[in-house]
């Protein structure tokens, strides 16, 4: 699982720097965004009040830098009176610099380069507007947070029951604008991850300590990824880290599919082996006799 990816695009990127992602039909990381269908409007003043998470993360970001830098002004000032009003006057021409973008709502097409295969995706654009005609237009950034079909984040095998997956991919897909549900759905696909296993027990708890006598790796990890998916069932405190550490979690525990698979697939090499080499050769015997 490729952490770096989903980490640059939790926040707002520059659209021209969009990563390449994973392709939901191929798997393939081709999916790059078409920059030619990306369509921005503006955004109401009452879809601001309701707000997007995304969006209030923006505005608490920038109250949390204008006090940080307010703190250093204070510091330098309290120093050297004229160099803090220097620093001052720099912190406020950088925030208005950054106030000169508006956020706005954006949707766009991803192709496959490798199956053709398109997603759209959308979410939030921040707009450059240019205080003059020679200044240089800034790319807009963007922050998408509904893709359709969803794009998976790492690779959930075939071997893995259709209806463990479908709880992750739902986890995914809640990734992008609500952390804490992802948490909540990646809770489910825990529970049925033990009930498909036959861990015994009234409650998740119960069923992980059961499945320590079996399978003691996977059941160390589930007691960690319990605690994420109880805190975003019944608390907010996830965020998007918090989940790409437990995805990374999860995804050794599915692996354990893989290795039933591959156990099933080696039995009739290991028959003819046994069966090869278990059984006395008939001049040892004679011998024994």
């Amino acid at each position: 699982m490729n952490t770096e990816i989903w980490t640059s695009i939790s926040g707002f990127i520059d659209a021209t720097k969009y990563p390449k992602l994973p392709c939901p039909y191929c798997k393939s990381e081709e999916l790059v965004l078409e920059q030619a269908s990306l369509k921005t409007k503006s955004l109401p003043d009452k879809y601001k009040e309701m707000a997007s998470r995304h969006y209030q993360d923006q505005q608490k970001l920038q109250a949390e830098r204008i006090a940080d830098k307010g703190k250093l002004v204070v510091a330098a000032y309290d120093e050297h009176p004229v160099w803090g009003i220097l620093l001052g006057v720099c912190a406020m021409g950088a925030e208005l610099n950054e106030g000169i973008r508006t956020v706005g709502q954006c949707i766009s097409f991803l192709e496959c380069q490798n199956c053709q295969g398109t997603v759209s995706a959308v979410g939030l654009a921040k707009l450059h507007h240019r205080k003059n005609a020679n200044e240089t237009q800034k790319p807009t950034q963007v922050k998408f947070e509904y893709f359709t079909p969803t794009i998976p984040m790492m690779n959930v095998s075939g071997n893995v029951p259709r209806h463990i997956s479908n709880e992750l991919i739902d986890s995914f897909k809640h990734f992008h604008f609500d952390p804490p549900s992802a948490a909540s759905k990646l809770r489910r696909s825990i529970e049925k991850f033990c009930n498909d296993q036959g861990a015994e027990g009234n409650n998740l708890h119960r069923q992980i300590i059961d499945l320590k006598e079996t399978n003691p790796e996977e059941a160390q990890y589930l007691e960690a990824l319990k605690l994420v998916g109880n805190e975003g069932t019944h608390s907010d405190g996830v965020d998007e880290q918090d989940l790409l550490q437990a995805f990374k979690m999860f995804q050794f525990v599915l692996e354990l599919y893989d290795r039933k698979a591959r156990f099933q697939a080696t039995q009739a090499d290991y028959d003819n082996i046994t069966s090869k080499f278990s059984t006395p050769k008939p001049q040892l015997e004679k011998i024994i006799n």
